[in-house]
């Protein structure tokens, strides 16, 4: 890739591309992105030809029993620049290269363009595919609506996300009412997630339900937070400082967890040890962990709470925006 050299360097894919085919030749199996680069974007960009390059110099030095074959396969990302998001891998068909074959022999160059539409749109069809930055804006919005207000499972908002790529959010009269009402929601500075639960049909039973967990967790909330401080505070901190690609900081922040969480299982072992002997500081590590899920479970219930508080003093400061806000969610939830 161009943006793995010095500006003023040369850009030499050969080795690379020898290399490739000679671990195929020895039946290996390569990952590649085919678009040359990681999009956080769920649209399918423009491929590379490298793929198919790559493919046809295997093919043409691979036995004949043994025919290469291209496993196309879609990645969509329920939040693409949040870490530990979900994610939907969705296999397709095995591709034959031999099928190809013939044309490259005759045609090498009109092979390789053929054969990487090809994949493009075999890979549009395997994730979601939102068109372009304009189309994912709007999808992103109704998919922030859906998600609460007609909740699905990770696999059903999948096929739901990818039904609305293709009919419905190219449709003008929905970018309109999605983008009024992003901008409708950002400019009074209300969630959606605030928005849902401030008119929700049991709106006061779910406030005072989560009131009182949040009372009755305090305690082990608290215990959590003090322990898994630094295995929280560092990576999120080190990420920040670095401001990594998103990408990168997945790992930054796996790698520096795995090292201070397990340092302090360690460290918590050893003093209950010291303190309270040996079955104690066996049972710590345990009952850390179950703290940190507690902790994560807590920290979600505060969310909810603050923001429908904010969504609830936004209702009375902003009254005929908040209408005009639900009257937008009507539309757009029954696809009016």
């Amino acid at each position: 890739r161009k943006e793995d050299v010095a500006p003023d360097n040369p850009r030499d894919n050969q080795p690379a591309f020898e290399k490739s085919v000679q671990h195929l030749i020895n039946n290996g199996t390569l990952s590649i992105a085919p678009e040359g680069y990681s999009w956080m974007n769920r649209f399918v960009r423009p491929f590379k030809t490298g793929t198919a390059r790559i493919a046809f110099l295997a093919e043409l030095k691979t036995p004949l029993n043994n025919k290469l074959k291209i496993v196309p396969i879609g990645l969509s990302y329920t939040q693409p620049n949040h870490f530990r998001s979900e994610v939907v891998v969705h296999a397709g068909d095995p591709i034959l290269v031999s099928e190809f074959l013939p044309q490259y022999r005759t045609n090498p160059q009109k092979a390789i363009d053929n054969l990487t539409n090809h994949l493009e749109k075999t890979l549009k069809q395997l994730c979601i595919h939102a068109g372009n930055e304009s189309g994912e804006k709007t999808l992103l919005c109704l998919e922030h609506i859906l998600k609460y207000h007609k909740p699905l499972t990770q696999n059903a908002a999948y096929y739901r996300s990818k039904w609305l790529c293709e009919h419905h959010i190219s449709q003008p009269s929905v970018q309109s009412s999605a983008t009024q009402y992003t901008q409708l929601k950002n400019t009074i500075k209300i969630t959606e997630l605030g928005l849902h639960e401030c008119f929700h049909p049991k709106a006061t039973y779910n406030a005072v339900k989560d009131v009182l967990l949040l009372l009755i967790g305090l305690p082990l909330a608290a215990l959590a937070a003090v322990i898994w401080f630094l295995p929280l505070w560092i990576p999120a901190s080190l990420t920040k400082i670095l401001n990594l690609y998103v990408g990168y900081a997945s790992n930054a922040k796996i790698l520096t967890g795995l090292f201070t969480g397990t340092t302090t299982l360690v460290v918590l072992a050893y003093s209950v040890n010291r303190f309270a002997g040996c079955l104690p500081a066996i049972l710590s590590a345990p009952a850390a962990i179950l703290l940190a899920l507690l902790l994560e479970q807590y920290t979600d219930v505060t969310q909810r709470v603050n923001q429908r508080f904010q969504a609830a003093s936004k209702a009375k400061k902003f009254p005929k925006q908040i209408a005009q806000l639900r009257q937008y969610l009507k539309n757009i939830v029954t696809g009016n």
